[in-house]
């Protein structure tokens, strides 16, 4: 029972950073893109598609790797990929 109180609060609190980098994301492009339909629905459709991507690579390596080390390095590998948005930002606005 304890091991399912685990995997949901890691599960919510991955979620919950997934939400919130898809409203920075879509205050962060406001200033090329403006804030429009087209914007939110483009974040949108991106974020979903990466949220199927790596629920898909995820479960694939999690089923071959059943461990609680494979959940951190999955979840550590996830977030350095999410902190690298800000130089690519960076990088991008300065084109």
């Amino acid at each position: 029972m304890r091991g399912i109180w685990r995997a949901g609060t890691i599960v919510f609190l991955a979620s919950f950073c997934t939400l919130v980098v898809e409203l920075t994301a879509g205050r962060m492009i406001a200033p090329y893109l403006g804030v429009s339909l087209y914007t939110w629905t483009s974040v949108i459709g991106v974020m979903l598609a990466g949220i199927s991507l790596g629920n898909y690579i995820g479960g694939r390596i999690g089923d071959r790797f059943p461990t609680v080390t494979t959940l951190g390095v999955l979840v550590l590998i996830s977030s350095i990929f999410t902190l690298a948005i800000l130089p690519m930002t960076a990088i991008i606005s300065g084109i």
